[in-house]
């Protein structure tokens, strides 16, 4: 009995390796996006404090929507971000505390990849609207 018990557990713990190794790799990805996402924003700022020294009237209907699209992705991100850290950021203190914390965080593994997944979504909205900021404008495209 105890040999099939323990053939069941032996079982368990690779399985629960394996599901661990694979977190780990989606939350350092995880920790990729949020670095892009955070040196991208930090560019836009730069950008927009730029803007700031300008008159409103300088600003065109383009740019007006590419500021208004960095604002909300701003609060898109600032709330995924909170979510993240308050909730679902694995303990940082030792192997001891993770396998203390292993059943809740084995519970949150599906809302941690959701977050993931909604961060890395996030990466990829934010690099398009990084890259819309240097799109030239209808009025400035060659006519030919």
């Amino acid at each position: 009995m105890a040999a099939q018990t323990h053939g069941a557990v032996d079982s368990l713990l690779g399985l629960l390796s394996s599901a661990i190794k694979d977190e780990a790799q989606m939350l350092g990805g995880v920790h990729g996006d949020v670095q892009f996402i955070k040196d991208e924003m930090d560019s836009m700022n730069g950008f927009l404090m730029h803007l700031t020294k300008t008159t409103e009237s300088e600003h065109d209907d383009q740019l007006r929507a590419w500021t208004k699209q960095v604002r909300d992705i701003a609060y898109v991100a600032e709330d995924c971000i909170e979510v993240y850290v308050r909730d679902l950021s694995p303990p940082d203190a030792g192997v001891l505390a993770f396998l203390r914390h292993l059943p809740v965080y084995l519970r949150m593994a599906p809302s941690r990849h959701r977050v993931a997944t909604k961060i890395r979504e996030l990466k990829l909205r934010v690099r398009e609207v990084g890259e819309r900021r240097h799109r030239p404008c209808h009025g400035d495209q060659a006519v030919g």
